[in-house]
């Protein structure tokens, strides 16, 4: 990480990383669990039990998929959800760091658990497409993790082999992720999982991606210049 540039690819995480929908997301949670007769759980609550696949952290957080299956309980949370995300913003530091890495020859990707469909409105809503070289979500709803669409990620990527990538996440899934795939990973602690969860990892962790963009904008040469005719680093 302390080389400026080194990495071939770079690749964001989207809920919680890029896009700042975690206040939603517990709002919409909670929606569900007092439609089911649950109490709501508070955000410290929801950073902690947090986690991949979707279903165990609704196991986790007391919904009986005997009462109500875990389907259904999906669908009422994404209709809350679909419905607002597109008014969430970014997070902090997002532009600034797709700016710094796209002059230093990175290619850009997101891999998210949302659903493919919903994750390319919102990312065309907000005029993070136009950034992106490749946008990978899921086929279904289920939420149950992004380990098979990284490898279809990997493969898509063509890169040399020693072509270095970095993830950028949020939760011990997307941890999962990197190492599976061999990529390098730094996350940041303002999304879905709490900064003590991430620090066990033992990787860097940055509070917010605005830091992550400020250590990266630090180690930026005097004079950076994009490649001309798009040539990038492979």
């Amino acid at each position: 990480m302390n080389d400026y540039g080194q990495y071939a690819h770079v690749v964001f995480d989207w809920n919680g990383t890029v896009i700042d929908d975690f206040d939603l997301a517990v709002r919409s949670v909670n929606r569900v669990r007092t439609a089911v007769g649950l109490e709501e759980i508070d955000h410290s609550t929801y950073r902690r039990l947090f986690r991949f696949p979707i279903v165990e952290f609704y196991r986790d957080i007391g919904f009986d998929f005997r009462a109500t299956p875990f389907d259904v309980l999906v669908a009422r949370y994404l209709l809350h959800f679909d419905a607002e995300v597109g008014d969430c913003a970014l997070c902090d530091g997002f532009h600034e760091l797709v700016e710094i890495l796209r002059a230093a020859g990175s290619r850009l990707a997101i891999l998210s658990a949302s659903h493919q469909q919903t994750l390319m409105r919102t990312a065309e809503r907000l005029q993070v497409a136009e950034k992106i070289d490749h946008i990978y979500g899921l086929d279904d709803t289920a939420a149950s993790g992004k380990i098979a669409r990284a490898r279809e990620l990997d493969r898509r990527l063509e890169r040399k082999p020693d072509a270095r990538v970095l993830l950028i996440g949020d939760t011990d899934h997307d941890y999962a992720v990197a190492v599976d795939r061999n990529w390098d990973f730094i996350a940041v602690a303002s999304g879905h999982q709490s900064r003590l969860r991430l620090t066990s990892l033992g990787v860097p962790v940055f509070d917010r991606l605005s830091d992550l963009a400020a250590h990266f904008c630090a180690a930026q040469p005097q004079s950076t210049t994009r490649p001309a005719g798009g040539t990038v680093l492979a």
